[in-house]
């Protein structure tokens, strides 16, 4: 597949059908991380409604479509994805379906970024509507969630737990984290929006703020928690002038009053301590992190003699800590990099992060912030808990490919000219 797909004449119905197709695609795979009752269900979603929709595209309009295979920054991320990929290679437990496993979720990944450029190029506000979606949808899903959740727990204020949580998260999610990943992200784009939109249209995102912010604490999950937290001190500072606007820094200064009040009143304040620290003690100290430093040093230590390639990935290799203890992953998407990829996988994803940044910071398209943002936070909370990059469709799409996505997408609208809109 190409890096920059430009439509040569004007669109014909076909071609035009398909666009549009993939515009609601793409609405309708960001609406699953919120309203998808099962993570199979979402695949389903994307398979028919965007990976489908590409190849017939590619299919029917190949004549039409030119493809530009000097782009760079694709180019690098191809050359990374691919890497990735072939680790496995040189694992002691290479099976060859692990290979068609990830030559899958490449192809998933490329339709996605096709999928984008099309689409964004092609609808120039694309991308406005898209962030409005999803802080809509995020509220909307947020307030079922809540409203299920406090008729379950009859408590006044009971952090969230899946097993009595909504039915979305009975289905979607299986650990607070990953509701945290996303909550956290929507939380993040509506604070966003908050301080670059002027005017009454302000006053509704920060009623749009609310019911996310008040799900995303009951999770309690300290890495997207602590992540969100960086993140917005970098909203704050990038919008500072937006505190000129006195109505804007009114209800600032009332949403934090409510929400210390609230902490106060709810008894929250030993709840939000207790999750921050549990698991520590004078004599045990770092145990508070959840064991994650005795991950990262049993990793280092497995993999000492494989440094510059890493051990070769395998599917289901468990990390034994010194105690015995066994966990599923690494719990930080680098550390997982450097165990099956090496240093040359940890250098090649952190420069491929590098550059997406920069971009989105140094563009002048500005729109490319809100997700260069959105990836920033992403990274921070899957340096807690994140797996190998190159997993199967779940929340860390949402808080690192989509974002790389849309910011190459319209890092390309300026740079080559928008279709032909004439039948």
């Amino acid at each position: 597949m190409g890096v920059l797909c430009l439509v040569r004449g004007p669109e014909t119905k076909v071609l035009k059908t398909f666009l549009y197709l993939l515009a609601f695609g793409l609405l309708a795979f960001v609406a699953g991380f919120f309203f998808s009752p099962t993570p199979g269900t979402h695949e389903q979603i994307f398979l028919f409604l965007v990976n489908l929709p590409v190849v017939l595209l590619l299919a029917c309009c190949w004549k039409r479509l030119q493809f530009d295979l000097s782009e760079p920054f694709f180019l690098f991320t191809l050359a990374v994805l691919f890497y990735l990929a072939l680790s496995s290679l040189w694992s002691p437990k290479f099976e060859l379906a692990t290979l068609v496993y990830f030559g899958r979720r490449i192809l998933t990944l490329l339709s996605l970024f096709v999928a984008v450029l099309l689409v964004v190029r092609r609808f120039p506000d694309f991308e406005k509507l898209l962030v409005w979606v999803l802080v809509l949808l995020a509220s909307i899903s947020a307030v079922f969630v809540l409203i299920h959740h406090f008729h379950e727990v009859n408590s006044r204020f009971a952090l969230l737990s899946i097993t009595k949580g909504s039915f979305l998260s009975l289905g979607r999610y299986n650990t607070t984290i990953r509701v945290g990943w996303i909550w956290g992200g929507s939380c993040l784009c509506t604070l966003w929006l908050f301080m670059r939109i002027r005017g009454w249209t302000s006053l509704l995102l920060a009623f749009l703020f609310v019911p996310q912010f008040i799900l995303f604490i009951l999770t309690l999950s300290r890495g997207p928690l602590l992540a969100f937290l960086l993140s917005g001190l970098i909203v704050f500072v990038l919008n500072i002038r937006s505190f000129q606007e006195k109505k804007k820094l009114l209800i600032i200064l009332a949403f934090l009053t409510v929400a210390i009040a609230s902490l106060v009143g709810f008894d929250l304040t030993d709840k939000l301590t207790h999750g921050f620290t549990r698991g520590w003690t004078p004599d045990t100290g770092l145990s508070g992190l959840s064991h994650r430093l005795e991950i990262w040093q049993a990793v280092v230590q497995e993999t000492r003699g494989s440094f510059i390639l890493g051990q070769g990935f395998a599917r289901k290799v468990p990390v034994t800590v010194a105690s015995g203890m066994q966990f599923p992953h690494s719990h930080n998407f680098l550390v997982s990099v450097f165990r099956f990829s090496g240093l040359l996988g940890v250098l090649l994803v952190g420069m491929h992060l590098s550059v997406c940044l920069w971009i989105s910071i140094s563009h002048k398209n500005h729109r490319t912030r809100i997700w260069g943002l959105l990836l920033f936070y992403g990274c921070l909370c899957l340096l807690t808990n994140g797996k190998y990059p190159l997993a199967g469709l779940s929340e860390f799409w949402f808080i690192y490919w989509l974002p790389i996505c849309m910011i190459y997408g319209l890092r390309t609208m300026n740079k080559y000219p928008q279709m032909d809109d004439t039948p």
